[in-house]
Formats: structure tokens, sequence, C-alpha cells
């Protein structure tokens, strides 16, 4: 009896032993591995974490370090690290003071009171924290990718016509002059073909090897400060503030990134720039841009190009411009996100930038569309002496419709056209366009949007439509300046036509004695892909 009692204990132990091995297996799959650098990993935003437990519960679960750190490997934050909000200065003095050696004191912004902290040895900080002290997970942020098959067939690129396409026929070398732009990024390197760069501030430090740093910054700035053929820049003669947030692999994270905004106020920067993005809001980064805000700086921010309906964080931020990407066309492109933050678009495809070493390359992504923006904001404001917000505020109202009539998810309030903004209060300009001809949501028609984009009334434009049932004509009786009017007709489908798809075209012209000042936009055609 007794032997057969050992055997049984013998055989539960062996089990035990067993489901201990399998169940250490399973936890250790290559998904839950930490990575070698704490830098970035895949994010969601903390909001969404333990929405049922209680608020004390959630304080203590991000404040202990468990194992492997699995409460911010589950949300995809930096494994350890926490960013601590506190009401003052003092408040965060007097943690510091207590929390002795259970915490490593990492970095802090004194503009914010948040400090920056790795939390040691799975300790659990919750008896430290009073009802005013919050711990936050600390979010990756990056330069934007572009997805591949985000570039959609029959994009143009933009090429050497970036100016042309604002309705710019010049680059002036002084405009922009006075206004500071801080360039939040990888850094800036010197080149021959950028303007002004007043000072370097680095958050991140540089490689050893400056032909190492990453050129995503100085293309970034080229957009805007570029003063040589091929990259002409908006603004080339406003001040630039490099301000290196991201390592050389374009990574960076959300404490870093309010840091550099919170550096820019110190500055006294008039614009802030960032052509980087997370997928996880940080309330943080939001405090950052608060205070930007209450300083009337304006910050221009890259809508991101994941293709999703999701603007990336810090352009989804209240009180952001958030800026998405189109071709030479005017059409928007695939890879730019869309969402209800969108604010205005520009072109970001096939762009011409300064890179290092004294050379230009194309680039692509609203990380270039959106510094055209920040330039057209300068430009403004150096050409009208206003401040930033007034100015974007002409910008977006003369922009030009795209996708619908008036603001959209795609563009927002459209694309941005300079020579728009320059000519609204000079009367006698006649200019009817065909600002776009694309498929409705639901497939069946094709629609035609007709923007008047002078600054006299249109009396009698004909609109003449080729379809592959045919050809018509539609007069619209008249069109105010700005104004937009749409004509749809029915979608034929690809298999009825000749060809692997349906061409759809569209001309408008004036009537009486007028002269269409910019007959470059009274033609568009459209293929849709079968």
């Amino acid at each position: 009896m007794h032997l057969r009692i050992t055997h049984v204990a013998l055989l539960l132990l062996i089990i035990g032993i067993l489901a201990f091995l399998l169940g250490k297996q399973q936890f250790e799959k290559p998904g839950q591995v930490v990575p070698a650098s704490p830098e970035i990993t895949k994010t969601t935003s903390e909001k969404n974490f333990s929405r049922a437990s209680s608020p004390h519960d959630r304080k203590k679960r991000n404040a202990s370090s468990q194992h492997l750190d699995l409460a911010a490997m589950e949300l995809g934050a930096l494994p350890d690290q926490r960013m601590l909000a506190f009401a003052s200065l003092a408040e965060m003095e007097d943690f510091r003071r207590r929390a002795g050696n259970r915490v490593t004191w990492l970095d802090q912004i004194d503009g914010l009171a948040v400090a920056r902290i790795r939390i040691n040895s799975g300790d659990d900080l919750s008896d430290l924290l009073g009802a005013s002290q919050e711990l936050e997970f600390i979010f990756p942020v990056k330069t934007p990718d572009v997805y591949q098959g985000g570039i959609q067939t029959g994009a143009e690129p933009v090429g050497i016509h970036l100016l042309e396409m604002l309705g710019l026929n010049e680059n002036s070398p002084g405009t922009g002059k006075g206004v500071k732009i801080a360039i939040l990024d990888t850094g800036i390197i010197a080149h021959d073909g950028l303007g002004k760069i007043i000072s370097s501030i680095n958050l991140v430090p540089l490689p050893a090897d400056p032909a190492k740093i990453n050129p995503h910054g100085t293309a970034v700035a080229s957009m805007i400060f570029g003063k040589n053929f091929p990259a002409l820049g908006i603004a080339p003669g406003a001040q630039g503030i490099s301000i290196r947030i991201a390592n050389d692999d374009g990574l960076s994270d959300s404490f870093t990134l309010a840091n550099g905004i919170m550096e820019a106020i110190k500055q006294r920067a008039d614009i802030i720039h960032i052509s980087m993005g997370s997928s996880s809001d940080s309330s943080v980064v939001s405090q950052a841009v608060a205070a930007a805000r209450k300083a009337n700086i304006m910050i221009v921010a890259a809508a991101g190009n994941d293709g999703g309906k999701q603007i990336a964080y810090p352009a989804a931020n209240a009180g952001v411009i958030a800026v998405g990407a189109v071709d030479a066309k005017n059409n928007p492109m695939a890879f730019s996100n869309q969402g209800p933050a969108m604010s205005i678009a520009a072109p970001g495809y096939g762009n011409l930038a300064a890179m290092p070493g004294q050379k230009f390359a194309s680039v692509t992504g609203t990380s270039f569309s959106a510094p055209v923006v920040t330039g057209a904001v300068a430009r403004a404001m150096d050409v009208y002496q206003a401040p930033s917000e007034e100015s974007f505020n002409r910008i977006a109202k003369t922009a030009n419709d795209g996708q619908q009539a008036g603001w959209d998810p795609q563009l927002g309030y459209g694309t941005v056209d300079l020579g728009r903004v320059f000519r609204a209060e000079t009367p006698g300009h006649y200019d009817a366009a065909i600002a776009s001809i694309h498929l409705t949501k639901n497939g069946k028609e094709v629609e035609y949007l007709v923007q008047n984009r002078g600054t006299e009334a249109l009396i009698n434009t004909t609109l003449t439509v080729d379809t592959p049932r045919g050809t018509f004509s539609s007069n619209i009786t008249q069109l105010a300046p700005g104004g937009t009017h749409t004509v749809r007709v029915p979608y034929s489908g690809a298999a009825q036509s000749n060809s692997n798809t349906s061409t759809y075209s569209g001309r408008v012209r004036l009537s009486g004695n007028h002269l269409d000042q910019f007959s470059s936009n009274d033609f568009r055609q459209f293929s849709p892909q079968p």
C-alpha cells in the first residue's frame, strides 16, 4: 500500500514537471520575447487596457514590473519603463526621494512635471503613488514607411513640379523670413541646398560617424528650406531649428516626442513640424501639444502611410494639423491614412529632396507632404505678416477640392494651392477646374466634380463628359468663387470597354469672352481599375 502511494506521488510529480515545461515553452514563444532593444515595438493605446478593472487595479498593474513586463508587452509599449506625471515639480522630487533605489530615474520633462523611470526588480510602486500621480506606458514613435502596394496604378510623381503644383512661379530665396520652424526628426545634416538652420538640439545622441545619420530629417527639411534646384522648398527664407528625437533607425518614443515639443516651445518656434507617428495616443504628448497651442505655436504632422482609416498620432491629436498626400494629378495616394482628424493634403509622391553628401533623391510619403504644408503656412505668415492660425485658415479656405465637395476624410479641406491664397483678394481671375473624376461609394456611378478656383462668379459654364456610352454636355448656370458642382453618370464597368479599363474624361469651358487663366486644369480623365 505504501509503495503504491509512492508510485502515485511520483507519477503526479512527473506530470507536474511536464506541465510546467510545456507552459514555459508556450510562454516563451517568439511573439512574447522581449526585444533586444527596448525602443520600438508594435503599439495599441493604453486607454484600451483593462477597461473593466478599477482605477486602483490599473494603477497597481501599471506600477508592477512583472517578469518580462507582460503588461507593457501586451500593448507593445517599451518594457520596464513608464512615464509618471505629477501635479508639480515639488511633488516629482518628493516621489524621487521616497522611491529611492526602487526605480531608476532616466529623464524628466520639467515643463510638464513628467518623469521617465525604469521600475527595478519587479517592484510594485502602488504604495508610493498619490491620487494625483499617474503612470503611463511609453509607446514607440517612428518615421513612417509606405506599405507595400500603397502606390496605386497610374499615380504620377511630383518630380521637379512641386512649386508649380502649389501655384507658385518661382522659388523666392527670402520667402518665409522671420518664421522659426522646429523640425522634430532624425536631425538635419548640413547641405548646400538648404537654407539657414539656426540651431541643432540632440535629445538622442548622434552617431560617431556623421555619414550614418538617418537622412529622413534632412529630406523633410528640404521641402521647407530647400533653395537649390532640383529640391526647391516652399519657404527657404525661414529659420530652421533641428531637434533630433529619433535614432538612425528612425525610432523614437512618446516621452522623447513630448520632450521635443517642449524644447521647441523653449526655442520660441512659430511652427513645430513632425513627420513621425505612432498608432498609440499618449496623454503626455497631448499635454505637450496643448502647451504648444497655448503658446500660439502651430503643430503640423504627417497623417501616416498605412493606407488605413486611422490618422497616426500626434497628427490625430486635437489642435494638430494632420496632412495627407496626393500625387502630381492631385489624386489621393492609397498609402495616405484618412479619418476624421484629417486637415489638408499636399504633394507627397516622388518629391525631390536634399540628401546627405550633397545629393538629391526622390522621396514618397506623408513625411514629405506634411512639410509642404508647414512651408506654405510659413510663406503665408511672411506675406501677410499674420500668425500661423490665420495663415493656415487662408490656406484651408482656398484649398482645391478633390474627392468630395468641401471637407472629406481623405484630403481634409483639400489640396494646398498657394496661388489661390495669394490671388484670393484680387478680382478678375477666371478659373474653372475639373477637380476630380471618381467612382461613387456604391460603385455604380462616376462623379465629376467641377470647382470655381477663380475670384469671379462663373455663368453658363459648359461641362463636356466623355464616357464609354457616349458624349454629352451639361450647363452649369452659376458657380460662385470657390463653389463646386457635381455631375454623375452611370458606371459602365470595365467589361463593357474595349480595353481592360473604361475611360471617363471631362472638359470645362467658360462662356462669353472670358479667358480661363489656368487652362491646365480644364481637362481630366479617369480609368477605374477592374
